[in-house]
């Protein structure tokens, strides 16, 4: 026992926590494109990763599933449930813009990154074949002063993995 610890067959207290708003969310597509294709389809995605504000992940469910061993690689798990993105939309309308475009792309991967507070992956989750199930814009109010317009989007996948590492990874080794 740690004569340290307040708590009895505790040692030292509790470990630094995983902090909320440290995760990045990359939307990948798979398409055959023009080069000006591309570069758009690159924007869009863009637009969506850095207006993301928030995020709801599926529910984890362990029924009827045996988990996969090890740590570091990501394993195929059961999710339940859509990923909920808010998403801000900026002057340009590009958030919106992109959200049309993926809403008629089968091809999507959302790769969510939970990050250790600098530029390293703790833990990763990568939803496979996501589409657009729904968006719903926030309300238009003359009142509200002056908040921004977001978009709630909910997203249905046929598959998810995920993955955590003791040892955080480069966020490049995972997209």
């Amino acid at each position: 026992m740690d004569s340290t610890s307040p708590i009895p067959g505790i040692s030292g207290g509790i470990l630094r926590p995983k902090l909320s708003h440290h995760f990045v969310v990359r939307f990948l597509v798979q398409a055959d494109a023009t080069e000006d294709e591309a570069k758009k389809i690159a924007s869009h995605l863009n637009a969506l990763s850095m207006q993301t504000v928030s995020l709801q992940l599926p529910t984890r469910s362990f029924e009827g599933v045996l988990p996969e061993a090890g740590e570091g690689k990501l394993k195929n798990v059961k999710m339940e449930g859509p990923l909920t993105i808010t998403i801000e939309d900026d002057i340009t309308s590009a958030a919106v813009e992109a959200l049309e475009y993926l809403g008629s792309n089968p091809a999507l991967t959302i790769v969510v990154l939970k990050m250790d507070g600098n530029d390293q992956v703790c833990n990763a989750y990568r939803f496979s074949r996501a589409h657009i199930s729904s968006y719903e814009h926030t309300l238009l109010d003359y009142g509200d002063g002056g908040e921004g317009c977001a978009y709630t989007v909910k997203f249905n996948f046929k598959a998810a993995q995920f993955g955590s590492f003791p040892t955080p990874v480069e966020m490049k080794d995972l997209l």
